[in-house]
């Protein structure tokens, strides 16, 4: 007997992969908890400097409900600048449709189409929307939209999103400062909000007793100094090395090692700034049970997971008031201070050390649960999807 529920097709701009097994982990997320109420295929294509010419290869997962579908194919192109943008554009897009014929083989013609992460799926995704005819929700997560970004620019990528967010039913956004700054660029519609799913179950709090000194700071992040500011991390716990403060830094990238630099310089590294590389999921949770705040300097964000995932550990937070951050951390969850400014950040970590006893762990993490859960979220993936499928 076939499955009666929905079939739902994820486009997904950025999905985990071999090669980048956190990009795009959120929009994995929300595939797997819209999986909890109907059936959906999720395809992503992504180049492979392995294949050569047309060759494509399609990989497919089975995880319950959940199909998800990723499709290599080759990035080689031509010393001709126009010629080598349509033909990686062609074999993107000739990806896509593979991985979207095996998602219909599977489980039939899809009832929506749901894209997330407009550039650059929507290439692929308008040609099919012609041709199944179903709604089409777009959920957004990229800052390029935002004047801190600005990153939105070019033609080919205008054209295509102006054109894909006018055929959408519903459009959803990770922060209200995003939906005001894609309307400042005329891209409207119909929008509201949709969380990001924290896996609770995971980061949670755990009965850990906190010594007062020293006061232990947590980052964790992809180490990109031109969104997360890791250099004005470092430049203000330099001003902090006498104050019992250290801060432990998780994460990797092709940056790590020009910050480990900066921090030797600034003769913090291994005193009170402590890099210790990428972690999985389990140990970033225990590390945050163990800490004292999470602490971001970041220059521009969307919604970001990790201030949930520390907030379900009942972590207060010291960040900066950009994107969706202003919306996740109020007074009693944490400190905000003005992006790029060092002084009201030193302000802040001193202040939060002087008061933690303010801050509620325990309701801190209350908050998150009834927020970023599974539960949470699935309740606005199933309203979202009521008002669309017949």
């Amino acid at each position: 007997m076939s499955d009666p529920r929905p079939h739902l097709l994820f486009i997904a701009s950025w999905y985990p992969y071999v090669s980048a097994p956190v990009q795009g982990i959120f929009i994995q997320r929300h595939a797997q908890t819209a999986a909890l109420d109907y059936r959906v295929s999720v395809v992503f294509a992504y180049p492979d400097p392995n294949l050569t010419g047309n060759n494509i290869l399609t990989g497919t997962e089975q995880h319950g409900n959940l199909t998800e579908i990723r499709v290599s194919y080759s990035p080689q192109t031509t010393s001709l600048p126009l010629l080598g943008k349509y033909r990686k554009s062609r074999r993107y897009i000739n990806a896509i449709r593979a991985g979207v014929a095996e998602a219909i083989m599977r489980h039939g013609t899809p009832a929506l189409l749901h894209l997330h992460v407009i550039w650059r799926g929507a290439v692929a995704a308008l040609p099919l929307l012609r041709e199944l005819r179903v709604p089409l929700v777009i959920s957004e997560h990229w800052s390029g939209y935002m004047p801190e970004d600005g990153n939105y620019h070019g033609l080919l990528m205008r054209t295509y999103t102006e054109r894909i967010v006018k055929r959408a039913q519903h459009i959803t956004v990770v922060s209200e400062k995003m939906r005001q700054a894609m309307q400042s660029h005329s891209l409207n519609g119909n929008y509201s909000l949709l969380h990001n799913v924290t896996d609770t179950t995971l980061f949670k709090p755990a009965p850990v007793l906190l010594h007062e000194e020293p006061f232990q700071l947590l980052h964790v992040s992809s180490l990109t100094n031109r969104e997360k500011n890791i250099s004005g991390i470092l430049r203000v716990m330099k001003t902090l090395r006498d104050e019992k403060i250290t801060l432990r830094i998780i994460g990797n990238g092709p940056e790590r090692a020009q910050h480990e630099h900066e921090a030797a310089t600034l003769d913090v590294l291994g005193k009170n700034v402590f890099f210790e590389g990428p972690k999985t999921p389990a140990e970033v949770a225990e590390a945050m049970q163990h800490s004292h705040a999470l602490l971001m300097f970041s220059h521009f964000e969307g919604m970001p997971c990790v201030i949930a995932e520390a907030q379900s550990c009942g972590l207060p937070v010291i960040a900066t008031r950009t994107g969706g951050i202003t919306q996740m951390v109020n007074e009693q969850q944490g400190i905000l201070a003005q992006p790029g400014n060092e002084t009201e950040l030193r302000r802040a970590v001193l202040d939060m050390k002087q008061h933690y006893h303010r801050y509620n762990r325990a309701s801190i993490c209350e908050h998150a649960v009834a927020t970023y859960s599974t539960e949470a979220v699935r309740r606005e993936l199933h309203e979202l999807y009521a008002k669309l499928l017949p």
